[in-house]
Protein backbone atom coordinates (compact mmCIF):
# COMPACT_ATOMS: atom_id res chain seq x y z
CA UNK A 1 0.00 0.00 0.00
CA UNK A 2 1.39 3.40 -1.00
CA UNK A 3 2.31 6.10 1.49
CA UNK A 4 -0.37 8.36 0.01
CA UNK A 5 -3.07 5.74 0.55
CA UNK A 6 -1.92 5.28 4.17
CA UNK A 7 -2.28 9.02 4.69
CA UNK A 8 -5.77 8.97 3.23
CA UNK A 9 -6.81 6.04 5.42
CA UNK A 10 -5.54 8.04 8.36
CA UNK A 11 -7.74 10.94 7.29
CA UNK A 12 -10.75 8.66 7.09
CA UNK A 13 -10.04 7.44 10.63
CA UNK A 14 -9.92 11.04 11.80
CA UNK A 15 -13.28 11.74 10.18
CA UNK A 16 -14.81 8.71 11.90
CA UNK A 17 -13.47 9.85 15.25
CA UNK A 18 -14.90 13.29 14.63
CA UNK A 19 -18.40 11.85 14.41
CA UNK A 20 -18.04 10.85 18.07
CA UNK A 21 -16.68 14.26 19.11
CA UNK A 22 -13.38 12.88 20.38
CA UNK A 23 -11.16 15.35 18.55
CA UNK A 24 -10.29 18.71 20.06
CA UNK A 25 -11.49 21.57 17.90
CA UNK A 26 -11.00 25.29 17.51
CA UNK A 27 -14.10 27.44 17.02
CA UNK A 28 -14.00 29.32 13.74
CA UNK A 29 -15.21 32.91 13.31
CA UNK A 30 -16.98 34.36 11.48
CA UNK A 31 -19.41 31.48 11.21
CA UNK A 32 -22.78 31.63 9.40
CA UNK A 33 -25.65 32.83 11.55
CA UNK A 34 -27.12 30.14 13.83
CA UNK A 35 -24.43 27.64 12.77
CA UNK A 36 -21.37 26.15 14.44
CA UNK A 37 -17.99 26.06 12.77
CA UNK A 38 -14.80 24.49 14.01
CA UNK A 39 -11.42 23.51 12.68
CA UNK A 40 -9.66 20.43 13.98
CA UNK A 41 -6.05 19.27 13.86
CA UNK A 42 -5.36 22.06 11.34
CA UNK A 43 -6.56 19.76 8.53
CA UNK A 44 -10.34 19.72 8.73
CA UNK A 45 -13.25 22.15 8.83
CA UNK A 46 -16.82 21.36 9.94
CA UNK A 47 -19.85 23.62 9.38
CA UNK A 48 -22.98 22.41 11.17
CA UNK A 49 -26.26 24.35 11.26
CA UNK A 50 -28.23 21.73 13.20
CA UNK A 51 -31.17 22.01 10.77
CA UNK A 52 -32.28 25.06 12.70
CA UNK A 53 -35.41 26.76 11.32
CA UNK A 54 -35.64 30.21 9.79
CA UNK A 55 -32.17 30.22 8.24
CA UNK A 56 -32.36 31.91 4.84
CA UNK A 57 -30.75 29.54 2.26
CA UNK A 58 -29.38 32.32 0.05
CA UNK A 59 -27.89 34.24 2.95
CA UNK A 60 -26.42 31.01 4.32
CA UNK A 61 -24.85 30.16 0.97
CA UNK A 62 -23.24 33.59 0.80
CA UNK A 63 -21.92 33.32 4.35
CA UNK A 64 -20.47 29.85 3.80
CA UNK A 65 -18.99 31.02 0.52
CA UNK A 66 -17.19 33.87 2.31
CA UNK A 67 -15.93 31.48 4.99
CA UNK A 68 -14.59 28.93 2.51
CA UNK A 69 -12.78 31.59 0.47
CA UNK A 70 -10.49 32.13 3.44
CA UNK A 71 -9.41 28.48 3.24
CA UNK A 72 -8.58 28.35 -0.47
CA UNK A 73 -4.83 28.59 0.19
CA UNK A 74 -4.91 26.79 3.53
CA UNK A 75 -4.23 23.18 2.42
CA UNK A 76 -7.53 21.97 3.86
CA UNK A 77 -7.78 18.14 3.73
CA UNK A 78 -11.28 17.47 5.07
CA UNK A 79 -14.49 19.49 4.74
CA UNK A 80 -17.82 18.58 6.32
CA UNK A 81 -20.96 20.66 5.73
CA UNK A 82 -24.00 19.17 7.42
CA UNK A 83 -27.54 19.89 8.61
CA UNK A 84 -27.99 23.06 6.56
CA UNK A 85 -30.63 24.51 4.24
CA UNK A 86 -28.18 24.74 1.33
CA UNK A 87 -29.77 23.86 -2.01
CA UNK A 88 -26.59 24.45 -4.03
CA UNK A 89 -22.89 24.08 -3.31
CA UNK A 90 -21.13 27.43 -2.71
CA UNK A 91 -18.82 28.09 -5.64
CA UNK A 92 -15.79 28.74 -3.43
CA UNK A 93 -15.89 25.07 -2.44
CA UNK A 94 -14.80 24.27 -5.99
CA UNK A 95 -11.48 26.03 -5.27
CA UNK A 96 -10.56 23.83 -2.30
CA UNK A 97 -8.48 21.53 -4.46
CA UNK A 98 -6.40 20.09 -1.60
CA UNK A 99 -9.41 18.21 -0.19
CA UNK A 100 -9.06 14.47 0.31
CA UNK A 101 -12.41 14.00 2.09
CA UNK A 102 -15.64 15.89 1.34
CA UNK A 103 -18.90 15.24 3.18
CA UNK A 104 -22.07 17.19 2.34
CA UNK A 105 -24.52 15.54 4.72
CA UNK A 106 -28.22 16.13 5.45
CA UNK A 107 -28.54 19.36 3.54
CA UNK A 108 -31.05 20.22 0.80
CA UNK A 109 -28.81 19.98 -2.25
CA UNK A 110 -30.81 19.39 -5.42
CA UNK A 111 -27.80 18.51 -7.57
CA UNK A 112 -24.07 17.98 -7.48
CA UNK A 113 -22.22 20.88 -9.09
CA UNK A 114 -21.19 20.57 -12.72
CA UNK A 115 -17.47 20.92 -13.49
CA UNK A 116 -16.75 21.75 -9.86
CA UNK A 117 -14.08 19.10 -9.31
CA UNK A 118 -11.84 19.65 -12.32
CA UNK A 119 -8.71 19.99 -10.15
CA UNK A 120 -9.63 17.78 -7.18
CA UNK A 121 -6.83 15.30 -7.84
CA UNK A 122 -6.51 14.29 -4.17
CA UNK A 123 -10.19 13.69 -3.35
CA UNK A 124 -10.52 10.13 -2.13
CA UNK A 125 -13.89 10.04 -0.36
CA UNK A 126 -17.06 11.96 -1.28
CA UNK A 127 -20.35 11.61 0.61
CA UNK A 128 -23.51 13.56 -0.31
CA UNK A 129 -26.01 11.65 1.81
CA UNK A 130 -29.44 12.85 2.93
CA UNK A 131 -30.02 15.59 0.36
CA UNK A 132 -32.63 16.19 -2.38
CA UNK A 133 -30.49 15.21 -5.38
CA UNK A 134 -32.69 13.91 -8.22
CA UNK A 135 -30.11 12.97 -10.86
CA UNK A 136 -26.41 12.45 -11.42
CA UNK A 137 -26.31 13.42 -15.09
CA UNK A 138 -24.95 16.91 -14.32
CA UNK A 139 -22.22 15.50 -12.10
CA UNK A 140 -18.96 15.66 -14.03
CA UNK A 141 -16.32 13.43 -12.49
CA UNK A 142 -13.49 14.85 -14.59
CA UNK A 143 -10.67 15.58 -12.17
CA UNK A 144 -11.78 12.93 -9.67
CA UNK A 145 -9.40 10.26 -10.91
CA UNK A 146 -8.38 9.33 -7.34
CA UNK A 147 -11.92 8.98 -5.95
CA UNK A 148 -12.34 5.60 -4.24
CA UNK A 149 -15.56 5.94 -2.22
CA UNK A 150 -18.75 7.66 -3.42
CA UNK A 151 -21.97 7.66 -1.40
CA UNK A 152 -25.19 9.43 -2.41
CA UNK A 153 -27.64 7.62 -0.13
CA UNK A 154 -30.98 8.98 1.01
CA UNK A 155 -31.62 11.23 -1.96
CA UNK A 156 -34.26 11.28 -4.73
CA UNK A 157 -32.35 9.82 -7.67
CA UNK A 158 -34.78 7.98 -9.95
CA UNK A 159 -32.63 6.94 -12.91
CA UNK A 160 -29.06 5.84 -13.65
CA UNK A 161 -27.92 6.62 -17.19
CA UNK A 162 -24.78 6.34 -19.27
CA UNK A 163 -22.18 8.93 -18.36
CA UNK A 164 -23.27 9.33 -14.75
CA UNK A 165 -19.95 7.95 -13.48
CA UNK A 166 -17.55 9.13 -16.16
CA UNK A 167 -14.13 10.21 -14.92
CA UNK A 168 -14.05 8.18 -11.69
CA UNK A 169 -12.43 5.00 -12.94
CA UNK A 170 -10.67 4.19 -9.64
CA UNK A 171 -13.92 3.94 -7.69
CA UNK A 172 -14.12 0.79 -5.54
CA UNK A 173 -17.31 1.40 -3.54
CA UNK A 174 -20.56 3.06 -4.64
CA UNK A 175 -23.55 3.44 -2.33
CA UNK A 176 -26.84 4.57 -3.90
CA UNK A 177 -29.16 3.08 -1.30
CA UNK A 178 -32.47 4.63 -0.22
CA UNK A 179 -33.12 6.62 -3.36
CA UNK A 180 -35.97 6.25 -5.86
CA UNK A 181 -34.06 4.44 -8.61
CA UNK A 182 -36.48 2.55 -10.86
CA UNK A 183 -34.35 2.00 -13.96
CA UNK A 184 -30.67 1.33 -14.65
CA UNK A 185 -29.45 1.86 -18.20
CA UNK A 186 -27.20 -0.76 -19.75
CA UNK A 187 -23.59 0.41 -19.75
CA UNK A 188 -23.92 2.88 -16.88
CA UNK A 189 -21.21 1.07 -14.90
CA UNK A 190 -18.80 0.50 -17.80
CA UNK A 191 -16.40 3.27 -16.73
CA UNK A 192 -15.91 2.04 -13.15
CA UNK A 193 -14.44 -1.40 -13.69
CA UNK A 194 -12.50 -1.34 -10.39
CA UNK A 195 -15.74 -1.35 -8.38
CA UNK A 196 -15.91 -4.07 -5.71
CA UNK A 197 -18.95 -2.93 -3.67
CA UNK A 198 -22.25 -1.69 -5.11
CA UNK A 199 -25.22 -0.89 -2.85
CA UNK A 200 -28.60 -0.33 -4.51
CA UNK A 201 -30.86 -1.36 -1.64
CA UNK A 202 -34.01 0.54 -0.71
CA UNK A 203 -34.86 1.72 -4.21
CA UNK A 204 -37.70 0.98 -6.65
CA UNK A 205 -35.91 -1.32 -9.09
CA UNK A 206 -38.41 -3.73 -10.63
CA UNK A 207 -36.37 -5.26 -13.43
CA UNK A 208 -32.70 -5.66 -14.32
CA UNK A 209 -31.65 -6.08 -17.93
CA UNK A 210 -29.04 -8.61 -18.99
CA UNK A 211 -25.67 -6.93 -19.33
CA UNK A 212 -26.20 -4.18 -16.75
CA UNK A 213 -23.36 -5.53 -14.60
CA UNK A 214 -21.01 -6.57 -17.42
CA UNK A 215 -18.72 -3.56 -16.92
CA UNK A 216 -17.95 -4.30 -13.26
CA UNK A 217 -16.33 -7.71 -13.37
CA UNK A 218 -14.37 -7.09 -10.15
CA UNK A 219 -17.53 -6.74 -8.07
CA UNK A 220 -17.56 -8.88 -4.91
CA UNK A 221 -20.51 -7.36 -3.00
CA UNK A 222 -23.88 -6.48 -4.55
CA UNK A 223 -26.86 -5.37 -2.47
CA UNK A 224 -30.23 -5.21 -4.24
CA UNK A 225 -32.34 -5.72 -1.13
CA UNK A 226 -35.55 -3.82 -0.49
CA UNK A 227 -36.49 -3.17 -4.12
CA UNK A 228 -39.43 -4.34 -6.25
CA UNK A 229 -37.67 -7.00 -8.30
CA UNK A 230 -40.19 -9.65 -9.34
CA UNK A 231 -38.17 -11.77 -11.75
CA UNK A 232 -34.53 -12.35 -12.61
CA UNK A 233 -33.53 -13.68 -16.02
CA UNK A 234 -30.73 -16.11 -16.64
CA UNK A 235 -27.56 -14.25 -17.54
CA UNK A 236 -28.13 -11.14 -15.40
CA UNK A 237 -25.19 -12.00 -13.16
CA UNK A 238 -22.94 -13.61 -15.76
CA UNK A 239 -20.64 -10.59 -16.01
CA UNK A 240 -19.65 -10.55 -12.33
CA UNK A 241 -17.68 -13.75 -11.88
CA UNK A 242 -15.96 -12.58 -8.67
CA UNK A 243 -19.17 -11.94 -6.76
CA UNK A 244 -19.21 -13.52 -3.29
CA UNK A 245 -21.98 -11.61 -1.47
CA UNK A 246 -25.40 -11.06 -3.05
CA UNK A 247 -28.45 -9.64 -1.24
CA UNK A 248 -31.84 -9.97 -2.96
CA UNK A 249 -33.93 -9.95 0.20
CA UNK A 250 -37.09 -7.87 0.56
CA UNK A 251 -38.12 -8.02 -3.10
CA UNK A 252 -41.05 -9.65 -4.91
CA UNK A 253 -39.24 -12.61 -6.43
CA UNK A 254 -41.59 -15.59 -6.81
CA UNK A 255 -39.38 -17.87 -8.87
CA UNK A 256 -35.68 -18.32 -9.63
CA UNK A 257 -34.93 -19.96 -12.99
CA UNK A 258 -32.49 -22.84 -12.97
CA UNK A 259 -28.98 -21.59 -13.64
CA UNK A 260 -29.64 -17.95 -12.74
CA UNK A 261 -26.56 -17.92 -10.51
CA UNK A 262 -24.29 -19.76 -12.95
CA UNK A 263 -21.23 -17.80 -13.97
CA UNK A 264 -20.93 -15.95 -10.69
CA UNK A 265 -18.15 -16.32 -8.16
CA UNK A 266 -18.11 -18.61 -5.18
CA UNK A 267 -21.09 -17.15 -3.34
CA UNK A 268 -20.57 -17.19 0.42
CA UNK A 269 -23.59 -15.07 1.37
CA UNK A 270 -26.88 -15.09 -0.51
CA UNK A 271 -29.89 -13.20 0.87
CA UNK A 272 -33.30 -14.27 -0.44
CA UNK A 273 -35.48 -13.67 2.59
CA UNK A 274 -38.75 -11.72 2.51
CA UNK A 275 -39.56 -12.59 -1.09
CA UNK A 276 -42.44 -14.61 -2.55
CA UNK A 277 -40.50 -17.75 -3.38
CA UNK A 278 -42.63 -20.83 -2.74
CA UNK A 279 -41.05 -23.68 -0.84
CA UNK A 280 -40.14 -26.62 -3.05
Amino acid sequence: MSRERNVLIGLLTVVCLLQFNVIADVVVHPCPTKCTCFKWLNIGLTIDCGNRPRIDPQELCEQIDSLLISYVNDSLNVLIIRNTSLSHVPRSLCRLTTLAVLQLLWNRLVELPNNCFMDFHRLWLFYANGNDITELSKFNGIGLGQLVHLSVTGNKIAYLGNGDFDGIGQLTSLDLSDNKIAYIENGVFDGIGQLTTLVLSGNKIGYIENGVFDGIGNLTDLNLGGNKIGYIENGVFDGIGKLTNLDLSGNKIADLPSGVFNGMGQITQLGLGFNQIAEQ
